[in-house]
């Protein structure tokens, strides 16, 4: 049966102590000791206070050595089993090395880890919270420290958060109005590009078995061959945006390639639309490919911001062909298309995608620390809040004795920009010192006599009017 060598140290604290007052419980007359070769010490299981260690000494064996550390008594134990009450050669090389390496002495000081996380904790806005292991948990791997959040939705609001593109409205689109026809027996293919992370959209001819069913060989249907020939209107604009986007190579897309997407997914010839899987066959053919469906549809985001001290708690929801799609089930394909019950579903709204792609980088459910709340809704919150419906459940709907002024003045208002070749209206109202766009989500807000906001409805059948009255 293996001998262990236990000793318990009273009285004493890794975090405080030095090598020299461990030197006191060393056992007389010992020699060897190795203390140059700290770095040599690697922890077989790590925790805070607790750790077991060996020593990489190539085909020598090293015995193990635990350590566990409560209040001011560290215990030790050691595989070589010498009969001593003193500490052995391994036991004193270990502590050494906990002493001097700061990687393995914050989980045995509770100083030295206090401003390691705290100075991680600055991101969050936790940095005047009382106990930081509260929020963070180290972890010993590959080599080095690794710390994580104990809560995997806790948001870093910092400097790389902040330096991120705008989530604010980019310049409205012109919309596209197209009609469907049915002329050609053709099928639409959607193919993963072989080079590139994004979808392809191929026109193949094929033919039919009486039943429907798709035949081989499937024949690629010439863009060019048929735009020379094709005189319908909505066929050339289909034929010339699976044209433009078939010599697309990755990156951004432009101006020109987003209108292409929408006429594609729009699918104005009405035809039979299948997806390519490669893992059946790298080449187009009828067993590798299945059918799906393509449609235009603008989701419907909700986000609601609940006030949980010291956090504030950003939960969403997205309303797809109505249904309800958690965030962490999310499928973005190919940067514009959303692929539910069998279905691409093109976005047309690139700004709402900018923010489903960082809600899907995220997590469903965002806290964030009362300290960066303010600017995380500058940087967030605010911009998106005329195209995202957001709902502050903190603040509290007004009530006609909670506000003096209990109808604001309303004001009608017309804004003229010009976006290229067109010239676009914004009609707007403005309640008391609030102007609201009548088609944006945002809500109003007012403040009572002691400053305190409160939540407000907008009045929609003012605003329906408004609007009625520039259509006319």
């Amino acid at each position: 049966m293996e001998q262990i060598h236990v000793v318990i140290l009273r009285d004493i604290s890794l975090g405080t102590c030095s090598i020299y007052d461990l030197m006191r419980h060393l056992s007389v007359g010992i020699s060897g000791l190795a203390l140059e070769d700290s770095a040599l010490f690697v922890p077989l299981d790590m925790k805070v206070n607790e750790a077991v260690f060996t020593k990489d000494v190539g085909e020598l064996d090293y015995p193990k050595v635990s350590v566990s550390q409560e209040r001011d008594t560290v215990a030790l134990t050691c595989t070589c089993g010498i009969e001593s009450d003193k500490l052995c050669i391994h036991q004193f090389e270990v502590l050494d090395a906990i002493l001097k390496r700061e990687e393995l002495r914050v989980f045995f000081d509770p100083k030295a880890r206090d401003t390691r996380l705290r100075s991680l904790a600055r991101g969050y806005g936790l940095e005047h919270e009382t106990d930081m292991d509260t929020y963070f948990q180290l972890q010993f791997a590959e080599g080095k420290l690794q710390i994580f959040s104990k809560q995997k939705e806790l948001l870093r609001v910092d400097q790389s958060f902040l330096k991120q593109a705008s989530f604010a409205r980019t310049d409205s689109p012109v919309p596209v109005y197209l009609s469907q026809s049915d002329v050609k027996k053709w099928i639409l293919v959607l193919s993963k590009h072989r080079f590139y992370d994004q979808v392809n959209f191929l026109l193949f001819e094929a033919e039919t078995s009486q039943q429907g069913k798709l035949k081989n060989p499937l024949t690629p249907v010439d863009l060019t061959k048929q735009l020379l020939q094709d005189n319908s209107m909505d066929n050339v604009r289909f034929l010339t945006a699976l044209l433009s986007y078939q010599n697309r190579f990755g990156g951004e897309a432009s101006a020109t390639e987003i209108l292409a997407l929408k006429i594609i997914a729009s699918n104005p010839m009405g035809l039979d639309v299948y997806y390519h899987d490669r893992s059946y066959s790298e080449s187009i053919a009828v067993k590798s490919l299945f059918p799906v469906k393509l449609a235009v549809v603008k989701p419907e985001l909700k986000l609601k911001v609940l006030k949980k001290e010291p956090f504030y708690e950003v939960n969403s929801a997205l309303s797809v062909l109505g249904a309800i799609v958690p965030i962490s089930e999310l499928v973005l394909k190919n940067d514009c298309f959303i692929f539910f019950k069998q279905q691409y579903i093109y976005v047309p709204d690139r700004d709402l995608l900018h923010v489903l792609q960082f809600l899907k980088s995220n997590n469903e459910t965002l806290l964030i620390h009362s300290s960066k709340y303010d600017a995380f809704a500058k940087q967030f919150l605010d911009p998106i809040e005329d195209y995202v419906d957001i709902e502050y459940a903190y603040i509290h709907k007004a009530l006609s004795t909670t506000v003096a002024d209990d109808k604001p003045e309303m004001e009608r208002l017309l804004y003229l920009q010009k976006e290229g070749t067109f010239i676009s209206l914004t009609p707007v109202v403005r309640y008391g010192d609030s102007e609201i766009p009548v088609y944006s989500r945002k809500q109003l807000y007012v403040l009572d006599a002691a400053g305190n906001r409160f939540k407000r409805n907008r009045d929609s059948e003012y605003e329906d009017r408004f609007t009625a009255t520039i259509l006319s």
